[in-house]
């Protein structure tokens, strides 16, 4: 039930900032291509009852991007997940934060300046977030 309402949440502020005309949605990872009548017919059908941590997944969280609920409810469901399919999860999860950082810093040059030169003498500890240097 928690994340149920946790994925309703979210889809409350993306349907607010999609609304608004804000890029916020886009930050937040949650692609274009879901509107506001589709975002409507999601937050209906989470008020409908008691879902299932398969159709969260599959219906909600995957599709908008909540990499954080996704990791929940793999770890909610307590089956056989395949390792790769969680590595990819928190890939997506650790580059959608990277890219809200940017989005966040772009306000200021050198802010952007810094964490380019971070991510590509370092790496960023990690390899999907290499290339964020195309977004600022």
């Amino acid at each position: 039930v928690e994340l149920q309402v946790a994925i309703h949440g979210r889809l409350t502020n993306i349907r607010s900032e999609v609304a608004a005309g804000s890029n916020m949605a886009v930050r937040s990872g949650c692609p274009s291509s879901i509107g506001l009548p589709q975002l409507d017919k999601m937050m209906s059908e989470l008020q409908g009852g008691l879902l299932q941590a398969s159709e969260l997944y599959n219906d909600f969280a995957q599709p908008c991007a909540m990499w954080d609920l996704c990791l929940r409810l793999i770890d909610l469901a307590g089956a056989d997940v395949d390792p790769l399919l969680v590595r990819q999860l928190w890939d997506n999860l650790l580059l959608q934060v990277c890219l809200v950082l940017v989005f966040c810093m772009a306000q200021s040059t050198h802010y952007v300046q810094v964490l380019t030169v971070f991510m590509l003498t370092t790496n960023a500890g990690m390899g999907t977030c290499a290339g964020i240097q195309t977004c600022a």
